[in-house]
């Protein structure tokens, strides 16, 4: 049990009513997680100064020794309900002392240790990616982090690690998070990590991959946080002076094809607005007049662009009439079934 005084994490940027006073109550949300039996506890023993120093480690655990600057005292293993029917990965939860022996900043957290967090939560994720720990069974790759408020010293707060998706059979995308439950779960620190497995690890997570990408397909729906966008603008450029941007709500190409894209929706309407838009282009600001040479040259060049406009739409509207993307739903008129 916690018996060090807790402080509530403030900083400058939150406005929040009364007084923070120091208190020897540990903070109901601890207990709360503590009393959780539906939450396994993982054996956190092989991180313990004793069991480093008789098994000969050359020094003491970073983040879980008892003099640790900021101490993860355990973690929980939970189902992550966000990815149901999805193959039901993971997540851990720890409670994290932060110490006067992380101050950065007079009364502030130190910004390395934060992220150190953010690294230590993505490989206990990772050593629980199969639902049972598997001590050592790979290393964090990548870890972005994103500081969006200040945390003060002798705070104590929830560190999180959901595991996201499991990409190229070994690389494990984990979300890190580090909030502070007193308060309405306001999020301190963010992390993006990819834990990597080792060969052995990845061979056994294999079937529930495999059940996962199952379950994905069964279901029809696109897994968390991929969601098609609701609109998404692409590009389409008919040389160095001049582009247009089309949103089409209706319309996720399922990869690029030519210049404009297979599926690319392209009214008349959209194409008149192209002829403009180069024309615009091609035309002086300066309002000065142009030789009739000049001209007819720009109107010469604005046929030749709706030529093959036309025809690049009528290649496009063939490719696509069997295209397996039809078959994914994407929407759109020659994109898919609409």
């Amino acid at each position: 049990m916690l018996k060090e005084k807790y402080e509530p994490s403030t900083d400058k940027f939150r406005k929040a009513a009364g007084t923070y006073e120091a208190s020897d109550e540990i903070p109901i949300w601890v207990q709360a997680m503590e009393d959780n039996i539906e939450g396994s506890l993982i054996s956190t023993d092989f991180l313990t100064d004793l069991y480093r120093t008789s098994n000969r480690f050359k020094g003491l655990d970073y983040m879980h020794s008892t003099v640790s600057p900021a101490r993860v005292s355990g973690y929980r293993l939970y189902d992550n309900l966000s990815t149901k029917g999805f193959g039901d990965w993971f997540r851990v939860e720890g409670v994290v002392q932060f110490s006067k022996n992380c101050e950065g900043a007079k009364g502030w957290v130190h910004r390395g240790a934060l992220c150190a967090l953010m690294d230590d939560a993505a490989n206990w994720s990772g050593y629980n990616v199969s639902g049972k720990l598997d001590l050592f069974s790979g290393f964090t790759r990548k870890v972005s982090v994103t500081i969006s408020r200040p945390v003060r010293v002798d705070s104590i707060l929830k560190l999180t690690g959901t595991i996201i998706e499991v990409k190229r059979r070994t690389d494990v995308i984990v979300k890190c998070e580090l909030i502070d439950p007193a308060y309405g779960n306001a999020i301190h620190v963010k992390g993006e990590c990819i834990f990597v497995m080792n060969e052995s690890a990845a061979e056994m997570l294999e079937p529930m991959v495999a059940m996962r990408q199952k379950n994905r397909s069964n279901s029809g729906a696109s897994p968390p946080g991929r969601e098609p966008p609701e609109a998404r603008p692409w590009s389409m450029t008919f040389g160095a002076e001049s582009a247009e941007t089309i949103s089409d709500p209706q319309f996720r190409p399922p990869n690029r094809v030519g210049r404009y894209g297979l599926g690319m929706k392209i009214s008349s309407d959209v194409a008149g607005k192209i002829d403009e838009r180069t024309a615009r282009n091609y035309v002086p600001a300066s309002g000065s007049l142009m030789k009739n040479a000049e001209k007819a040259a720009v109107k010469k060049k604005l046929q030749q662009e709706a030529e093959k406009l036309a025809a690049q739409e009528e290649l496009e509207r063939e490719r696509a009439k069997n295209h397996p993307a039809r078959l994914r739903g994407w929407g759109g008129e020659r994109g898919g079934s609409g």
